[in-house]
């Protein structure tokens, strides 16, 4: 798990509640943890980082609303948005290794302690399994966490105010495939936001 403590700790001045994911990371690691509870903190790994990955990239769900999503469809969903933001994304490759994260929920639902109060460590546990998931997640927490802090998070503000963008790309010229919109969001940021202000006022005042 050192390389997603590294990753975390490089983002932390931008993304500091990320640093949240430690308490998994060092239930994954404990020296007591037992294959069941390991199991269920890989679970838990992809599970957290889908989730706030969501929240950043997907406006239209507010936290309650991705708190209570299923775990494959957290996943699944957090693949899809990470595919739209980054260019990097291999998003075809990834949704191929869906089936296992799928499979890595349900062993996790027959065997985990934690969450279903069975004794531990349960006889039919393999340690070679768990270790096996502990990995799988690992990577694949990391691949995401890798992209996810790549993306040029300012577009992703940009792009939360559509209708006014929209506004805006009529009251100037496009350069190539850029709109105007676009251009004073990341060249004139004070403009931009400005007008944005006077934009949401009068909106405001129109409901």
């Amino acid at each position: 798990m050192e390389k997603i403590r590294a990753i975390i700790d490089e983002n932390e001045a931008a993304f500091p509640e990320f640093k949240e994911i430690i308490i998994i990371l060092d239930a994954c690691e404990a020296a007591f943890a037992t294959p069941d509870t390991i199991l269920d903190c890989s679970k838990s790994l992809v599970e957290w980082v889908s989730k706030n990955i969501l929240l950043y990239l997907d406006r239209s769900l507010d936290e309650r609303h991705i708190a209570g999503m299923k775990f494959i469809g957290a996943v699944k969903k957090a693949l899809l948005e990470l595919a739209r933001w980054s260019d990097d994304f291999e998003a075809d490759f990834v949704e191929s290794l869906l089936k296992p994260v799928d499979k890595l929920s349900v062993i996790r639902n027959e065997r985990g302690d934690i969450s279903h109060g069975h004794k531990a460590p349960k006889a039919y546990s393999s340690a070679g399994l768990s270790e096996l998931f502990r990995a799988y997640s690992e990577a694949m927490a990391y691949y995401m966490l890798e992209c996810f802090f790549a993306i040029e998070h300012d577009l992703i503000n940009y792009a939360k105010y559509p209708d006014f963008n929209e506004y805006l790309d009529g009251t100037g010229d496009r350069i190539g495939h850029t709109p105007y919109s676009e251009l004073l969001f990341l060249h004139d940021r004070p403009a931009y936001e400005s007008q944005l202000d006077v934009y949401l006022a009068e909106l405001e005042g129109t409901l």
